[in-house]
């Protein structure tokens, strides 16, 4: 019996379907390195920031939201407790990345818990982060309160988070419930919301009358 003649359509649909599989082969092979690496660029773009405001030591972790190619984050926010379960809050307009432990911040505004159950909160136009220390530096129009009555305004400070410490530069003008203290060497707000402004000061103190009979 002579071997039965293979069919020329078969054999070039068989030839047709290789050639394209060859050819879809080529295209992934072209293709996923670019994918790859655009994983990897996006990776490498985006994570500095992430990791700086998703520090360790944070619990909660971080929200981040409109990631872009310029390595900015539009409104991060951090919730986290201190060592001894104090809850803190850290948030902003934007963040960009200055280096891998820093970022710039427009409008932060940062929020402690201190003791006897004192809260600070604090907002400026511009600032700055640092991951390793956890100090949010606070600049231009630096405005301070809290909760037992003291108003701090600024143009720098710096809120320690691990302390609870916050310092103010240069000229400041506090008011409290007994009265106003101008300075021109910055001031120390201690975490049980003692008050030190440094060098030469002016106080003036409120005064209350009487009511008229």
């Amino acid at each position: 019996m002579s071997p039965t003649p293979l069919k020329l359509t078969n054999w070039t649909k068989a030839h047709k379907k290789s050639k394209s599989h060859s050819a879809q082969v080529r295209v992934m092979r072209i293709l996923i390195p670019g994918i790859a690496g655009g994983i990897l660029l996006a990776l490498f773009l985006w994570s500095p920031v992430e990791r700086l405001l998703s520090h360790k030591e944070v619990v909660g972790g971080v929200t981040l939201q409109d990631l872009t190619l310029r390595n900015v984050v539009t409104k991060p926010s951090i919730h986290g407790l201190d060592k001894e379960g104090r809850p803190y809050h850290l948030q902003a307009h934007e963040a960009q990345q200055m280096s891998p432990d820093k970022a710039h911040l427009v409008t932060p505004h940062g929020k402690i818990d201190c003791e006897n159950n004192m809260k600070v909160d604090i907002v400026s136009k511009t600032g700055f982060y640092q991951g390793n220390e956890k100090i949010l530096t606070c600049e231009k129009d630096v405005h301070v309160t809290t909760s037992d009555g003291y108003i701090l305004d600024s143009d720098k400070a710096h809120l320690h988070f691990n302390s609870k410490q916050t310092q103010g530069e240069g000229a400041v003008h506090a008011k409290g419930p007994a009265g106003t203290i101008q300075g021109n060497q910055g001031y120390t707000l201690t975490q049980e919301g003692h008050l030190h402004v440094h060098g030469p000061s002016k106080m003036t103190l409120n005064t209350h009358k009487d009511p008229a009979p």
